[in-house]
């Protein structure tokens, strides 16, 4: 057997091999034994027929497959034990040419190595933290969040459609073959515009005609894209009761006063701001301790996460109704743009993580078994799930290593933070803090 030996980064190397015709003829005769034990003469027990007889049953090519596969494994295998190899996941191989029997056999395996990280500084790191208010703009906007949720609707019979109405709408084509009545909800002033214009002023039960440009996505497959005569009927109209900010409000929720409920929405504004400000510090203590270290992964990995990442991405995408295609036309790239960011958003993850778990590791911080269980019972809770499939969830190996690799990232980010040296920031002045 020939090796040759090849570094593709630090990270990773490939073995180009390839095999004398003796150990490939070996192979075929082991791989044609193995094939025939699964081939039932009558009269014989299985693997116990003559090879003259199971001959004729037997496929070419899957006694080619199989003695590749077992020349790959071993192979491989010999090359990494002779070569003191420490594989960190399964190697990929590229058979370039068809194996054929008495024939040498070429293929080339790529060998990821665990990854390499050496820390730099990571105690003491300096960083700026925000101090965040709520502004009076932002508590009205709160007030106004309160309203648009304890707003009802009543109906009306005695007007017309007002822009914030809500609407059941008829509407019927007047030709061709979709020229079927459908229904929606809809509110006023919030469709496209010539159909707001159709609707404003229309009472219920007073069909007109009209000619408009429906949009691509409208919901009516016949016709979206088109421009087309319909009939136009409001049904159903519903007026919204906006409800006041006044005293009786804010006992509704368990303020004393309106003042009183304005402090409470402004507290919620701050308690928001101060959680994602204290996530840009930790990101950016992160950061910096990466930025700090020096970091090899195997490019294998890097390229196995990014293909997750860009399947996550497209099922998202589907969920709301999108494609790839739609994405990359809105914002003017091409799939090779968007690939090599997704490739370096994966790198950025996976070196930060890799950073973390070396900390981790050096500064002796792990997850106890106790607190991997109460944050399953948390995550479990939230979803409403039931004593005996919380039980069920708590034995999942992947859920027990994904939820603990959670607890650990986030101990982590909380040690990086205590270890910080944060300087506080408000209108341009700093005071020093912890």
């Amino acid at each position: 057997m020939q090796v040759t030996k090849e570094e593709l980064d630090p990270c990773t190397i490939k073995f180009d091999i390839e095999v004398e015709p003796e150990t490939v003829s070996e192979a075929f005769k082991r791989s044609f034994r193995k094939v025939a034990k699964r081939i039932r003469i009558p009269g014989f027990r299985p693997g116990a027929a003559p090879d003259h007889l199971v001959k004729p049953f037997v496929s070419d090519s899957e006694v080619k497959q199989e003695a590749a596969q077992m020349l790959i494994i071993d192979a491989t295998t010999q090359a990494i034990k002779e070569h003191g190899i420490d594989e960190y996941e399964m190697p990929r191989f590229d058979v370039g040419e068809k194996i054929e029997a008495n024939e040498p056999f070429k293929f080339t395996a790529t060998i990821p190595l665990p990854p390499r990280v050496e820390l730099g500084e990571y105690k003491g790191l300096k960083a700026q933290r925000n101090l965040v208010a709520a502004s009076a703009e932002e508590v009205e906007h709160g007030l106004q969040d309160i309203q648009r949720q304890f707003t009802t609707h009543d109906p009306v019979s005695d007007r017309g459609a007002q822009a914030g109405d809500q609407a059941v709408v008829q509407i019927t084509p007047k030709e061709g073959e979709d020229a079927k009545p459908a229904r929606f909800m809809i509110v006023v002033g919030s469709t496209f515009g010539e159909m707001d214009q159709a609707i404003s002023g229309l009472k219920p039960n007073e069909p007109k005609t009209a000619t408009l440009n429906f949009p691509e996505e409208f919901q009516h497959e016949g016709l979206a894209g088109k421009m087309a005569e319909v009939e136009i009927e409001i049904q159903e109209l519903y007026a919204p009761v906006v409800p006041e900010i006044d005293e009786e409000m804010a006992k509704k929720l368990n303020a004393e006063s309106v003042e009183a409920l304005k402090d409470k929405v402004a507290a919620a504004i701050v308690g928001e701001k101060e959680r994602m400000e204290a996530r840009r510090v930790e990101n950016e203590l992160i950061q910096q301790a990466r930025n700090n270290a020096s970091v090899s992964l195997p490019s294998t990995l890097i390229a196995d996460e990014a293909k997750a990442q860009l399947e996550n991405f497209e099922r998202d995408l589907q969920e709301r109704g999108f494609t790839i295609a739609d994405y990359l036309a809105a914002n003017g790239l091409e799939q090779a743009q968007l690939e090599a960011e997704i490739r370096t958003d994966a790198q950025r993850r996976l070196e930060n993580t890799f950073v973390m778990v070396e900390i981790a590791r050096q500064e002796k911080i792990g997850v106890t078994e106790a607190e991997l269980d109460a944050e399953i019972q948390i995550l479990a809770q939230r979803e409403g799930l039931a004593d005996a499939e919380i039980k069920k969830l708590k034995r999942e190996p992947e859920v027990r290593k994904r939820v603990r690799s959670d607890i650990l990232m986030r101990k982590v980010a909380r040690f990086l933070l205590d270890s910080a040296e944060i300087a506080e920031t408000e209108g341009g002045t700093q005071s020093d803090g912890a």
